[in-house]
């Protein structure tokens, strides 16, 4: 399977992933999800890409994951934990990541939040929180009350207090001071399982305090030799707790309130587009200006398209707009490529980021700020 290290076709992958049977990364690996998924009651899926045709097999439970996969798979992705929060950094540049994951992490370790950082393997940065359920034993009996009363179904409790504590977290406890990957604020979204390949090495294990997140990406694989590691787990037990609960309260009963303010002032104009403007960079890049460009306009579609998707348009539109873009210049970008941009997930590109990729290319700021 090619989604397998393979003895055969790749014996120095594979002889780097098997090492030493009692200390392989293997075994680590094996062993560290398999008790995720007991920490999941066994409600744990996984996913592994095929490297081949470079797909992703379905979302498995454990007892239907293919032999030895956990072992020897390459590409992995896992579930979240039904308690576990993860604040995925994921901007264009590792020195971003690591700026971001370190600002966030400040905030979370003051509140005494016990957070488990790794390295991607690529360009982005996790943070892992795993939160102690027991801290609700802990609380005021008239807290506990309100919160039955507000959720009445413990299953329903525990899934709405879990994602409004990560959104909380991954907007920065509501000072939005940098942007993360929305989309892991539901279970409903995988992420890099620890271990995994990815483009650059394997994901790696950095510390647990943000002052371990280092400049120089920590980039393990069989090339270099160096084999990543697994941090223990640590279980979050966050300072003034009732505190972050009452919050929790209060936020349930104000979105209570908006939603009713809502359908009595919802009017037709609520329904109209309010698009962004496109920034004068992006403008540049789709002018006949840009077509000196050369080898950069792969990198320019990847930006064009991340750009249009922030306009709200549909689908089709866009499709049209970066096709028509690519035969104006001439560029050598194949429909399925412009396709799976444009299906991809959003990524955070700042002007700094935009500035310097057009100065890289000989532009000067003069020629995109008119």
């Amino acid at each position: 399977m090619s989604f397998l290290a393979d003895y055969h076709k790749d014996y120095p992958t594979w002889n780097y992933i098997e090492g030493r049977p009692n200390s392989s990364l293997a075994t680590s690996r094996y062993f560290h999800l398999s008790n995720l998924n007991l920490l999941s009651d066994w409600t744990m899926k996984f996913a592994f890409r095929d490297t081949l045709r470079d797909r992703w097999s379905k979302w498995l439970p454990l007892n239907k994951v293919p032999h030895n996969s956990l072992r020897y798979g390459l590409d992995i992705h896992r579930s979240l934990l039904y308690n576990e929060i993860v604040v995925e950094s994921d901007y264009p540049d590792y020195l971003d990541n690591v700026n971001a994951t370190r600002m966030v992490g400040r905030i979370l370790e003051h509140k005494g939040f016990s957070p488990m950082y790794y390295y991607s393997g690529n360009k982005s940065i996790h943070c892992h929180i795993i939160l102690d359920f027991d801290m609700f034993l802990t609380l005021d009996k008239m807290v506990l009350q309100e919160l039955v009363t507000k959720t009445k179904k413990l299953y329903l409790f525990k899934r709405k207090f879990m994602e409004w504590i990560r959104e909380k977290i991954i907007n920065c406890w509501d000072l939005n001071i940098r942007q993360f990957d929305k989309d892991l604020v539901k279970c409903s979204h995988l992420i890099r399982s620890e271990l995994s390949r990815n483009k650059l090495g394997f994901k790696t294990f950095l510390g647990y305090t943000y002052k371990d997140i280092t400049c120089v990406q920590q980039i393990c694989n069989e090339e270099n030799g160096i084999q990543p590691c697994l941090g223990e787990l640590k279980i979050s037990k966050p300072h003034n707790f009732q505190e972050i609960v009452e919050e929790f309260l209060m936020d349930l009963n104000q979105i209570a309130l908006k939603t009713k303010t809502a359908r009595k002032e919802k009017s037709l104009m609520d329904w109209t587009p309010k698009p962004t403007e496109i920034r004068p960079q992006v403008k540049f890049m789709l002018s006949e200006e840009f077509k000196s460009a050369g080898d950069g306009c792969n990198r320019a579609m990847f930006i064009i398209c991340n750009e249009l998707k922030r306009q709200e348009l549909d689908h089709n539109s866009c499709l049209n707009i970066v096709t028509n873009w690519r035969d104006k210049m001439e560029c050598d970008i194949k429909d399925f490529d412009i396709e799976y941009r444009l299906r991809s997930k959003n990524y955070v590109l700042q002007d700094s980021f935009l500035n310097k990729f057009l100065l890289e290319l000989g532009f000067e700021k003069d020629q995109w700020r008119g």
